[in-house]
């Protein structure tokens, strides 16, 4: 006997905990010894279906794996489910899973639902479960999954929410959120209100919620001005917003706001500047409602964006303001500096670009207007980032507390190293 089969039940079956589900009952063929240790897995990972494809019937050949597995799984708590399906299969075999999962007193349930026939309804006995901690539901395609209009999850803390349309059928004031009172993190991703629909206002009452995730909101930026999201959320201290701009207010203080960060997306076409400015002013709108955040993350988009608006007059204080960073996509390197280096050269300097380089040993410099075509444009490059000079001092004007600056570099970045300002040249 090899010395992993001399393991104790517990320990191997922690070891399998880490595999996928297919590859985990695998291990059956291996001895006696590894037989039936599958049978008691807390966590089940079905997220695989591109293993079945190219067969005759894959669709049916997981549906009938799956199905094998839960009939000989002991009668255990489970632990977790994740079922990924991106093939067509049945909504019944879907709402089978989760029976299961609810009857066996799951914990952690993710749903990637594909459907072409009939919606996915949830089933009755989990939508009221008191095990719930973690409930992650993705349409994989339009409507896979109905959501309902209400349940009533006693110990959830993480939703997760992937391409759900919502509108008078699926949402009614907010239940959804105040069903559950222990809800700490909620991520809304690439999901809309309806276009055409009386609800126009998605209301998310969650007074436990700490942090609060909106990712490529999907509403029709022709709706932008009567499609809102209304948060109460007293112990939020972390917001991320990413993609094109949404209206999104806060209806009561964020006195515990710690990190926010923002990443704005407009279209990159050229007649775009319109829609740049546009986005920049709308997210103006929004920034007042940070002021009690101590870390200010803004993406080069973002930059770009509020660098597109002649002059920016929207003023408030960010009194606890410590960190500013600039961010970018794919990040290999980093360089921060004392506020106090990036404000001497501000007071040298009163026009054009501040200039972040990651290949210079002096990583911080200024460059003239004319050096650029567009005057208002941010430069973007793997080693250089351009922000003018003139939002940089709003950003330092309304944070009179800041003590550094962080600057991301991509991937083909150069390694940095040291910071030191040259802005007389």
């Amino acid at each position: 006997m090899d010395r992993i089969s001399g393991l104790p039940d517990g320990i191997m079956i922690a070891i399998l905990c880490f595999l996928d589900t297919k590859t985990a009952v695998r291990t059956s063929v291996l001895s006696k010894r590894w037989k039936l240790v599958w049978t008691s897995l807390p966590v089940l990972d079905f997220k695989n279906v591109a293993s079945y494809s190219g067969f005759p019937n894959s669709q049916m050949k997981f549906i009938f794996f799956v199905r094998h597995v839960l009939a000989r799984r002991c009668n255990s708590q489970l632990v977790k489910l994740r079922l990924s399906v991106y093939d067509m299969v049945y909504s019944s075999f879907s709402k089978e899973c989760m029976t299961y999962a609810a009857d066996h007193r799951v914990k952690n349930l993710i749903i990637s639902a594909f459907t072409t026939n009939n919606p996915v309804f949830i089933p009755t006995c989990l939508l009221s479960s008191q095990f719930l901690e973690v409930l992650e539901l993705n349409c994989a395609i339009r409507n896979s999954i109905a959501l309902p209009k209400s349940w009533t999850f006693a110990n959830l803390k993480y939703l997760k929410l992937k391409n759900f349309v919502f509108s008078d059928d699926n949402f009614d004031d907010g239940k959804i959120f105040s069903g559950c009172p222990k809800l700490e993190s909620v991520i809304l991703c690439k999901c809309a209100i309806r276009g055409k629909g009386k609800l126009k206002e998605l209301e998310m009452k969650c007074l436990e919620l700490k942090n609060l995730e909106i990712l490529y909101w999907r509403s029709p930026l022709s709706c932008y001005e009567i499609h809102r999201i209304n948060v109460i959320a007293p112990k939020l201290s972390s917001f991320v917003f990413k993609g094109h701009v949404a209206k999104v207010c806060f209806k009561e203080d964020l006195g515990c706001l710690d990190r926010v960060c923002i990443d704005l997306r407009y279209p990159k076409w050229n007649s775009a500047e319109d829609r740049k400015r546009w986005t920049g002013e709308c997210f103006m709108t929004m920034l007042g409602q940070f002021c009690s955040a101590r870390f200010l993350s803004l993406s080069i988009d973002t930059i770009e964006a509020l660098s597109a608006i002649s002059g920016i007059r929207e003023y408030v204080t960010f009194g606890n303001l410590r960190h500013i960073k600039f961010i970018t996509e794919d990040r290999s390197s980093s360089v921060t500096m004392p506020i106090n280096a990036v404000a001497d050269i501000l007071k040298r300097t009163a026009d054009g670009y501040l200039v972040f380089n990651a290949s210079e040993d002096n990583k911080l410099s200024t460059r003239g207007e004319s050096s650029h075509s567009d005057g208002r444009k941010v430069k973007k490059d793997s080693n250089i980032i351009d922000v003018p000079i003139h939002l940089m001092s709003y950003l330092l004007e309304i944070a009179p507390r800041a003590e550094s600056l962080t600057v991301e570099f991509t991937k083909e970045s150069f390694e940095c190293v040291g910071v030191r300002s040259h802005g007389e040249e």
